[in-house]
């Protein structure tokens, strides 16, 4: 009987620990495409022949997104369900990345940086509501929430 709870145990653990591994994936390209353009604004300028307003909206539409939605994501994720609202933030910012790879001109970037935005927004705060459910313990809650944040 102790082997069967140690196997279901160590099983748990596992799955917990897939979870955390998806959740900080998640967060860590979200975190990143905040600040990633900066270090190329200046090709994608030249490459797009975007003026600096162009340039503005490039590195701001993404972060201007994020920001304005999190607590909405947050209270969508509590009425539709988390993994939902998780599989459907981490669709639109690939979606967005899509647009943003293929972008003919500034504009197209910018709604694209947008897009992305809105799905980085719905992935953040889900992924933290589920390692809370995903870490009952608050020992190991403790440590998955400050590996999820590092």
């Amino acid at each position: 009987m102790a082997t069967i709870l140690t196997r279901e145990h160590s099983r748990a653990a596992q799955g917990a620990t897939l979870i955390l591994l998806t959740m900080s994936l998640g967060v860590l390209i979200a975190q990143i495409d905040t600040s990633v353009v900066n270090l190329a604004v200046k090709q994608i300028g030249a490459k797009l022949d975007a003026g600096v307003t162009a340039l503005q909206w490039v590195v701001d539409a993404y972060n201007l997104v994020y920001a304005s939605l999190l607590l909405t994501a947050g209270t969508l994720a509590d009425l539709y369900g988390r993994r939902r609202v998780f599989a459907l933030g981490i669709a639109a910012f690939m979606l967005g990345s899509l647009i943003c790879g293929l972008a003919p001109n500034a504009t197209v970037l910018v709604a694209g940086r947008a897009v992305a935005g809105f799905g980085a927004a719905l992935e953040v705060p889900t992924s933290l509501a589920i390692l809370t459910i995903a870490y009952p313990d608050s020992k190991e809650r403790t440590r998955a929430l400050g590996l999820w944040a590092s």
